[in-house]
């Protein structure tokens, strides 16, 4: 939608549209909820990130009457807990097959279904974001939004303004914020070409009407990053705002791909080794500690390790009593649990323990018919005791076990499966 008709209809309709306090991106949406508060929070954000906005509303009648009378692109919808009203939207949303949803909150297993037979493309998202990059990226895909004012070095200042953040202390993320958006407010004559969208996170983008000037951006963001760095400095009494920011300029790097090959000059620049994503975890890889997985299958004669990928000595590790010891931790006899069990202490070592995970698994080289043609599983993790704490971590545990959820049988836990797991436990462990 074009901002001429944008503006045509915020005449139209002057108190129910709002339009966006910085660059545009043609999109008019209808926002609904029941949740006061959080409507006009998440308006504010939407009205932010260039979005018009119809609303709020918090009727999903009144909701219905409004969108055959204005034509919006797309609806925000807060999950609320009356249940008559998200029926009523899901039921609105038939005249609007192809509008774009966004769902905000919690999806119950009663939304899930119904979302599954909508004809709408839609996105569900948590808020405030806990990923504020996957939020905006989430918000832009459903809609469709292409911003003809990023570019490779917008997109690169952009991602590195998160980086900063997201490798900074957690307890201090909120300053680091606060500190980058301060920055680029001192420096108004030099970024008098862009807009800064300071929610949900630090985002330039071009102003219309303005060309860029590849030469001179870099050089004003090379200006701007040294000064973060000092006041990073200051403002935190901290000595390591340069190393944080050539941290952060690394970590994009190695993360995203630029078609422009001048992206890299800043990180050239300042003297930085260039790396990929593989090169940073092969380096990580070779310093850390010794880690080893081992895949056991209870057949007919008892448990044995059929796959094992690691840098221990694997017969000295898993020995039959350590074996059985890791058995009898999730079960005796016909009784057996499956889930996640750690951290288990070994009986061959004091300097290593283990993390265990259990699943019943179609085995076919079973003959044993009390077993009904399923093998219990193990998979356990040894690692240095200094370190089991960090595989504790939930969603960290939810990654890695992965391939071992979503196996059927015995044998689709290959080496490679076992491998991919080694990878991400040693990049773990790894000393920082």
């Amino acid at each position: 939608m074009s901002n001429r008709k944008l503006a045509d209809l915020k005449r139209a309709e002057p108190e129910l549209i709002k339009l966006p306090t910085s660059k545009e991106n043609g999109k008019l949406v209808l926002l609904l909820g029941d949740d006061d508060s959080l409507l006009e929070s998440l308006k504010e954000q939407f009205l932010n990130l260039g979005f018009a906005i119809v609303g709020p509303i918090t009727s999903s009648d009144h909701a219905h009457n409004v969108a055959r009378r204005i034509p919006v692109d797309g609806f925000i919808y807060q999950l609320g807990t009356n249940l008559q009203e998200i029926l009523a939207f899901f039921s609105m949303l038939e005249d609007f097959p192809n509008h774009p949803v966004v769902f905000i909150g919690q999806a119950d297993a009663t939304i899930k279904m119904k979302q599954k037979k909508l004809r709408n493309p839609f996105t569900t998202i948590t808020f405030p974001p806990v990923d504020k990059v996957k939020f905006f990226k989430k918000l832009m895909s459903v809609f469709k939004v292409e911003d003809e004012g990023i570019n490779d070095h917008l997109r690169f200042t952009n991602l590195l303004f998160i980086e900063i953040i997201n490798l900074s202390r957690r307890r201090e993320r909120s300053e680091m914020e606060r500190l980058i958006i301060d920055q680029i407010n001192q420096l108004p004559n030099r970024w008098q070409e862009y807009s800064i969208i300071e929610s949900p996170f630090p985002y330039l983008t071009m102003k219309p009407g303005h060309i860029f000037d590849k030469n001179s951006f870099v050089g004003v963001l090379e200006v701007f990053l040294l000064e973060l760095e000092e006041t990073i400095d200051n403002s935190l009494k901290v000595d390591w705002g340069k190393d944080l920011v050539n941290d952060a300029i690394l970590q994009v790097l190695a993360k995203h791909h630029f078609d422009d090959p001048d992206v890299k000059i800043i990180a050239e620049r300042r003297g930085l080794n260039i790396k990929t994503t593989d090169d940073m975890v092969d380096e990580v890889i070779k310093s850390s500690g010794n880690v080893s997985i081992g895949f056991i299958a209870l057949e007919d004669h008892g448990p044995e390790l059929i796959k094992y990928v690691g840098d221990l000595n694997k017969d000295e590790l898993f020995t039959e009593q350590v074996v059985a010891q890791m058995i009898s931790v999730i079960g005796q006899g016909e009784s057996y649990r499956e889930g996640q069990f750690g951290v288990i202490p070994l009986l061959t070592t004091a300097d290593y323990v283990a993390v265990l995970a259990s699943r019943r698994l179609e085995s076919s080289s079973l003959t044993d018919e009390r077993m009904g043609g399923y093998s219990l599983t193990l998979l356990a993790i040894v690692v240095p005791k200094s370190s089991a704490n960090l595989l504790m971590e939930k969603n960290f545990q939810q990654e890695l076990m992965s391939e071992f959820r979503a196996a059927t049988e015995v044998e689709d836990i290959t080496d490679e499966v076992l491998n991919s797991m080694y990878k991400k436990v040693k990049f773990v462990v790894a000393p920082m």
